[in-house]
């Protein structure tokens, strides 16, 4: 059953990402001046319809020491100055992720409005059991991305945790299958006063 779940999961956000991101996606119905702003391929902010505890537009991002693909260490407070996007990934991701890591151009350029050009885009994986800084690099080169501002950040399971509950994402890999539980694939565009901007939703809730 969570096998046919996975596998209907998986052409549902194929579909629903090929749709957000295609630069050959058709203007949404509104207004003309709706769409000359928000140009092809947009995808959505997410609007301030979230609990009282969940972070929104205006809050501070929460903070956060990992390291990335090359064993750096990254901290929000080490990219102060910085715009920065940050969204969530696995390696074992089949969907989603890839096309996220790969359409990265395309997702700063919508972004750039909010926050500024030369984004750093950042990325934490929600499976740090199993994604280490050298998963993460070999998952970079499958991928042919370029790793200019680009970190993949992994961590000490309990840190990472911690680091995705701040952040909503109610996800963390088992060690035991692999298998992911369900999430939102979120996206935060973060100021260069390290205020979330904007909160954009990439995807459906699995």
């Amino acid at each position: 059953m969570r096998q046919s779940a996975q596998s209907l999961t998986t052409i549902i956000l194929v579909t629903l990402l090929g749709v957000l991101l295609a630069p050959s996606l058709q203007a949404h119905e509104g207004s003309a001046k709706q769409d000359q702003e928000q140009g092809p391929g947009t995808f959505q902010p997410r609007h301030n319809e979230s609990k009282s505890n969940q972070l929104k537009q205006g809050d501070p991002a929460p903070p956060f020491d990992l390291i990335d693909q090359d064993r750096k260490k990254v901290s929000l407070s080490s990219l102060n100055g910085r715009p920065l996007f940050l969204t969530f990934i696995h390696t074992h991701c089949k969907d989603a992720c890839p096309l996220i890591l790969r359409n990265r151009q395309q997702v700063e350029q919508q972004v750039e409005p909010a926050i500024g050009k030369h984004i750093v885009f950042l990325a934490i994986t929600m499976d740090p059991q199993n994604d280490t800084s050298e998963v993460l690099k070999a998952f970079i080169q499958t991928l042919g991305v370029s790793t200019e501002d680009l970190h993949l950040l992994t961590g000490d399971v309990q840190q990472v945790k911690k680091v995705l509950h701040e952040y909503d994402i109610n996800a963390i890999g088992d060690p035991t299958t692999g298998f992911i539980g369900p999430h939102t694939t979120v996206g935060y565009a973060i100021n260069t006063k390290g205020t979330i901007e904007r909160i954009y939703d990439f995807s459906m809730r699995m």
